[in-house]
């Protein structure tokens, strides 16, 4: 039988003090920052026109489910009204980046079949959370090496 005083040991080093989540959701917001913009409506803009020429529809596609996630995130962890969706549909994907909404919704199925991505609702979708660190990377990847994302 463990004691009492290990299990207060096992809780400090596991139960962190304060907020680890915004912790990381402000981690990402950073990085995220450096790609991508969101305005209040969720309309996501690729910062970097060379970048977003550069990208593939799928990489823009991962990129905009990312930042719709984390600013949703933020409004929400500020206990304000969430005007930002993390659900972005073929449709607005169409719209933000020029892709035709065929294309889109081939992409979002296949990310979905991989589980890149959760379908949340019909015809929406949203970043399985633990791929955006992987989204992330690539993306830094691809500007910083000024070559095609992988």
């Amino acid at each position: 039988m463990v004691d009492k005083e290990t299990l207060e040991n096992l809780e400090r080093g596991f139960i962190l003090d304060g907020d680890a989540e915004m912790e990381n959701v402000e981690r990402l917001i950073k990085r995220v920052s450096e790609l991508a913009g969101v305005d209040k409506e969720g309309h996501v803009v690729i910062k970097d026109n060379t970048l977003s020429k550069r990208l593939r529809e799928i990489d823009k596609i991962l990129l905009a489910l990312s930042v719709r996630f984390l600013a949703s995130r933020l409004q929400e962890k500020l206990n304000r009204d969430v005007t930002i969706s993390p659900m972005v549909t073929a449709e607005e994907l169409s719209k933000y980046f020029g892709m035709k909404r065929d294309t889109a919704t081939a992409r979002l199925n296949d990310l979905k079949r991989e589980r890149k991505i959760i379908l949340k609702g019909k015809g929406k979708f949203s970043i399985a959370p633990y791929y955006i660190e992987v989204v992330l990377k690539k993306l830094e990847s691809a500007r910083n090496n000024n070559v095609h994302s992988p």
